[in-house]
């Protein structure tokens, strides 16, 4: 299996993906989105140790799996850091609790099961349980596209 080196991989209906994939062919990937999988969390500890090793996975989406994931089970042998709320920038989440996870180069990702969910991104803060999300309006958005503040 030779290594992929996208910006993003989105797949879906993939019950096919093993623990493997992960590490092998997709750890150069950014992001990476997968739904409709059958990956063990024994898969997803295998692929955490391998990010702590060093990959280039920044964001990494898994949704709809099967069977039901507990962190627990994902953190076994993992030195994490909980914290009872993290504000997952890049998927606008608040992580309830959120485990942080560092690499071997210093790197640090927050880990997080939400709805179901598993998530892994190193754009995430430390917050509170009185965090409230910036609400940017459209005008903001177009004066930021225009390169104005």
């Amino acid at each position: 299996m030779g290594s992929y080196s996208f910006d993003v991989l989105e797949i879906s209906e993939v019950p096919w993906i093993t623990g493997n994939h992960l590490r092998k062919c997709f750890d150069n990937c950014k992001f990476i989105e997968l739904s409709n999988t059958k990956l063990s969390a024994q898969e997803l500890n295998d692929f955490l140790k391998y990010w702590i090793e060093g990959s280039g996975v920044q964001k990494f989406l898994l949704f709809a799996n099967e069977p039901f994931l507990q962190m627990a089970d994902i953190l076994v042998g993992i030195t994490s850091v909980s914290h009872p709320y993290v504000h997952d920038k890049a998927f606008v989440e608040i992580a309830n609790p959120g485990y942080v996870i560092k690499n071997t180069e210093g790197l640090e990702a927050v880990i997080h099961l939400t709805d179901g969910a598993f998530y892994l991104t190193t754009d995430f803060e430390i917050v509170d349980e009185n965090f409230i999300f910036e609400e940017i309006s459209v005008d903001d958005e177009e004066e930021d596209s225009d390169g104005e503040d």
